[in-house]
């Protein structure tokens, strides 16, 4: 790696090659809670199903951050990065939560609510939609062997 410095504003700045690599130490997933609220609450029609409670909702949100918890974070491909944090990216939804996510909405929803959940995660699964995965990546220094 290569360490630039200064010992003040007025000087150059120095170059120094140091022996150390940066190595991801931890990701984490999350979901964009919020906005999945809101996207149900507002914006998204839910014809021929009658529109999802705040309780229905919340059961969604709760089963979703439930199932995102045995994902293997580091398995993921990042297909958007953060223009805000670069060790944020986001990751499209893949298909085995959708189906696990369901699985868990059976039995909870009625049937054609629980066909408009499917089209509504499917519709917002893309890594820029409300229901692309958040990544966080922690990435530390350390030395070279």
């Amino acid at each position: 790696m290569l360490r630039r410095s200064r010992s003040s504003i007025e000087e150059p700045f120095a170059y120094q090659i140091v022996e150390q690599n940066l190595l991801q130490s931890k990701v984490r997933l999350e979901i964009q809670a919020q906005a999945i609220r809101k996207e149900m609450q507002l914006h998204f029609s839910w014809a021929p199903a009658e529109p999802l409670t705040d309780e229905q909702i919340s059961f969604f949100i709760a089963q979703f951050r439930e199932v995102i918890q045995r994902i293997d974070a580091e398995a993921l491909c990042a297909t958007e990065y953060s223009d805000m944090d670069d060790q944020t990216s986001y990751c499209e939804l893949p298909v085995q939560v959708i189906e696990e996510l369901m699985d868990r909405c059976r039995g909870h929803f009625p049937s054609v609510q629980l066909t408009a959940l499917r089209e509504f995660v499917e519709r917002h699964r893309d890594s820029s939609d409300v229901m692309a995965l958040i990544k966080h990546s922690t990435v530390v220094l350390a030395r070279s062997a």
